[in-house]
Order: C-alpha cells, then sequence, then structure tokens
C-alpha cells in the first residue's frame, strides 16, 4: 500500500512538474506564433489572402467571419485573431476596408 502511495505521488509531481514547464513554452511559441502571422500580412495586400495566411499558422478558427467587424468610427473592417494560450491577452487586430489590408498590429504583451 505505502508502495503503491509513493509511486502516485511521484507520478502526480511528475505530471505537476511537466504542467509547470510545459505551459509557459506553449504560450511563448504561440505568442511567437502569432507575431510571426501578425507579420506576414502586409497593409495593401488584398483581404482574399488573409484566410490563407491565418490558415498556414493553424488560427484560421478565430476568423468569425469573412469581413471581420465594422468600426463606425474608422469606417474600417476589423478581424482580431488571438494567440490561444494567452485567452485574449494578446491579438493582431487586421484593419481592412473589405479590399485591402490598412494596417496590422499585435496588441498585448
Amino acid at each position: 500500500m505505502a508502495t503503491l502511495r509513493r509511486r502516485l505521488v511521484l507520478l502526480a509531481s511528475i505530471a505537476l512538474l511537466g504542467a509547470i514547464l510545459f505551459y509557459p513554452a506553449w504560450t511563448f511559441w504561440d505568442m511567437h506564433r502569432l507575431k510571426r502571422m501578425c507579420g506576414e500580412i502586409r497593409p495593401g495586400m488584398p483581404v482574399a489572402n488573409i484566410r490563407r495566411i491565418v490558415t498556414k499558422y493553424g488560427l484560421e478558427r478565430f476568423l468569425l467571419s469573412d469581413d471581420g467587424l465594422y468600426d463606425d468610427r474608422t469606417k474600417n473592417w476589423d478581424f482580431f485573431i488571438p494567440a490561444p494560450s494567452t485567452m485574449g491577452d494578446m491579438v493582431c487586430l487586421i484593419e481592412h476596408d473589405r479590399v485591402k489590408v490598412i494596417s496590422t498590429k499585435v496588441l498585448g504583451p
């Protein structure tokens, strides 16, 4: 019985240590991937190319529609694509006019 308990404690400790080491590495990689994707989308690029680039980086599930959200203030459309591991703390903002990209920027850490 004591041997089983020791094994369970050892297994739980290894799992906890693995999670503590894995999550920061995954978050760093995820943020890096978002920055690279956002940097690949350039002003003047056709909006039709956005989906291809976002899909290349595995973030296509965050494209809610083909146009994004309309901003009355700027009269442009916006895509907000988050880094999944940051729970929305870091996003790539893509501003466009439905024809071409106007600007991109990374918001967050």
